[in-house]
């Protein structure tokens, strides 16, 4: 398998990487429910969509599965619910910190990346949530992972549409350009912005095939209710407006939504 084709995405030194994901980058993007500083998004769990990705693993659930967390975090509903399962379970994160942190938190194994890849074993299912719009460039640590998964595994794959068609995405870029500014608060982590068709396209030149496809709307940028109420602002208003006709689109296109749920498994599998 060949990584040609992706030479658009910002190569990241290893200082970047280390800079952008470190202890303090976890402790601001922490996955758990939680409330942020500006009391903008006080749900992280539905603003992230965690519940169809828990979905999809119980529904994958079998006795001594193991399972991988790649990009874990402190705190990842996924790993912790995996647990509860009582599945094998490992996290992988990129700071050391993070993963003493994590491990403190979830009490379960996490290791730094430059351990995982210079061990073996394989997993039955591998997840990736909001990972993938992070990696520079995605191919190499993709095929790495579905080298590591097995013969009947599967990879789930969680995170934003970001260049998806919705009109909170087309007035973000609008006010970006008008104001050579983000409209946001949120910090510029993200190296890739994800449509359906670009995710499916990655995956097939790994050999992934889609098992189950499944696109939906969250509040995420824009405040919730709750969070606009408590802590009113115009830029919260205007974000909030944009994203409820979004989710109101959602309900008559399905492709309409801001966020993306993908399993795949080995292209052998229909071999």
């Amino acid at each position: 398998m060949s990584c040609k084709g992706f030479s658009l995405y910002p190569i990241l030194s290893t200082r970047d990487i280390a800079e952008l994901y470190s202890e303090d980058y976890s402790f601001e993007n922490n996955k758990a429910p939680r409330c942020n500083e500006t009391n903008e998004s006080c749900d992280v769990y539905s603003n992230k969509g965690w519940e169809h990705s828990i979905r999809a693993l119980e529904k994958l659930w079998q006795p001594e599965l193991r399972v991988l967390d790649f990009g874990c975090g402190t705190e990842s509903p996924f790993l912790i619910r995996a647990k509860e399962m009582g599945l094998s379970v490992l996290g992988v994160e990129w700071d050391e910190r993070v993963c003493l942190l994590a491990q403190s938190k979830m009490q379960a194994r996490v290791e730094t990346f430059e351990t995982f890849i210079k061990t073996s074993g394989s997993f039955d299912i591998i997840f990736l949530g909001d990972v993938l719009e992070h990696l520079s460039p995605p191919g190499p640590i993709l095929e790495s992972l579905t080298c590591r998964m097995n013969s009947n595994g599967r990879m789930l794959i969680q995170g934003p549409l970001e260049a998806n068609p919705s009109l909170l995405n087309l007035v973000l870029y609008f006010f970006a350009k008008l104001r050579h500014k983000k409209f946001t608060s949120q910090s510029p982590y993200h190296v890739s912005l994800a449509t359906q068709g670009s995710i499916v396209k990655l995956l097939e030149r790994y050999d992934l095939v889609v098992d189950t496809w499944e696109i939906y709307t969250t509040y995420w940028p824009a405040p919730t209710v709750g969070a606009l109420v408590s802590n009113f602002s115009l830029r919260g208003a205007i974000l909030f407006f944009f994203q409820s006709v979004d989710f109101f689109v959602s309900k008559w296109i399905p492709s309409f939504g801001n966020r993306f749920l993908v399993v795949a498994k080995s292209r052998n599998l229909y071999s």
